[in-house]
């Protein structure tokens, strides 16, 4: 390393592309394979670790006629990590070969 380099560490978990733009020479080209389980991940997850206490909310708003459940779902918010890989999700295959 030259003395007085900079160095520049990024979270690979929260970085994107946008992210290496900044800290790669001018003229270097990072791509990345892409991965085709990620929305299956989030998906297992949900069902894994959520289910069960949703399905207990919805039991209570059954039983308690209220709609807590569906109020959550209809007022969170996608973050970006989260809007990118319902993207990717949806676009036609085609769409993403330049």
């Amino acid at each position: 390393m030259k003395s007085g380099a900079t160095i520049r560490i990024l979270d690979p978990k929260n970085a994107d592309l946008a992210d290496l733009e900044a800290v790669l020479p001018k003229g270097i080209v990072y791509s990345k394979k892409p991965e085709d389980d990620f929305y299956q991940k989030s998906r297992r997850w949900l069902q894994n670790s959520c289910a069960p206490t949703m399905k207990m909310v919805l039991e209570a708003d059954k039983i308690l006629s209220t709609q807590d459940l569906s109020d959550m779902v209809t007022n969170a918010e996608l973050s970006t990590k989260q809007e990118k890989m319902l993207d990717v999700l949806l676009a036609n295959p085609r769409d993403m070969v330049c």
